[in-house]
């Protein structure tokens, strides 16, 4: 089995277990830091969030004191698991803006972007939202050289 394919089956197979308990983690340890590079991103009501890769969907109660259920945040992750609970705290808040989706952040591109904002009716990312998961992620730099690349001229990307 190729090494790097190995490595994210095993990163898949960790987040996947601690979907559960990881708000509490994370919370207890970068609050204070989440919530401080979420205002350097100077949201405002109707704009677009990718959240990459969005876990649990820790964030999205931040992005929701700008955007107040309008706009549109994506959420990438790898994890099943995360993305599940991601999925509950949006139903359980009620929040329609949320588009949730199990990919790779190393697809996540101009092509990948096109297609996605073809369904969405031609949106453009004004900002991007890159947290603790990028870190652990193959091809980190590749990445973020592809978040850049879907950025709209002035967007902002936030690198936690």
């Amino acid at each position: 089995m190729d090494g790097m394919k190995e490595e994210q089956e095993n990163a898949i197979e960790y987040y996947n277990k601690i979907s559960g308990i990881y708000d509490f983690i994370s919370n207890w340890y970068y609050k204070n830091s989440r919530e401080y590079a979420i205002d350097k991103l100077d949201l405002n009501k109707g704009q677009t969030v990718l959240n990459v890769p969005c876990g649990t969907g820790v964030n999205f109660k931040y992005f929701q004191r700008y955007l107040e259920n309008s706009g549109l945040i994506i959420g990438i992750d790898l994890s099943n698991g995360m993305l599940n609970q991601a999925k509950l705290k949006k139903e359980k808040n009620g929040w329609t803006n949320i588009d949730l989706e199990l990919e790779n952040a190393t697809k996540v591109n101009q092509n990948w972007f096109k297609e996605f904002s073809e369904r969405k009716k031609q949106i453009k990312i004004d900002a991007i939202f890159c947290d603790l998961g990028l870190s652990g992620l193959p091809e980190w730099h590749n990445i973020i050289d592809n978040m850049i690349s879907i950025l709209s001229p002035n967007g902002k990307i936030v690198i936690l």
